[in-house]
């Protein structure tokens, strides 16, 4: 098992229920820590995604902090509920 499957694994054993981790924005190699969790759907418009996050190793999650859907990259998250990963 990689680590992002284990990442994956990490997330959807939460069911639910709120989650930290931290990870390395892809885009501007800036540190990020977010409070997120899976499964919220009471936000959704405009219909299904244009792209299958698995193909990008994403993992997309809701950010309490911003109140929007976030994706993940999964093979730069080094911490997850304050253990290393």
């Amino acid at each position: 098992m990689n680590k992002s499957d284990k990442i994956r694994e990490l997330i959807a054993a939460q069911k639910g229920h709120f989650f930290s981790l931290d990870f390395v924005k892809r885009t501007t190699g800036e540190k990020r820590h977010m409070v997120a969790r899976k499964g919220v759907k009471k936000h959704l418009v405009g219909g299904p995604l244009a792209y299958n996050p698995k193909d990008h190793n994403l993992e997309i999650v809701w950010e309490t902090k911003t109140k929007s859907y976030k994706a993940i990259p999964l093979e730069s998250v080094y911490l997850f509920n304050g253990k290393k990963v």
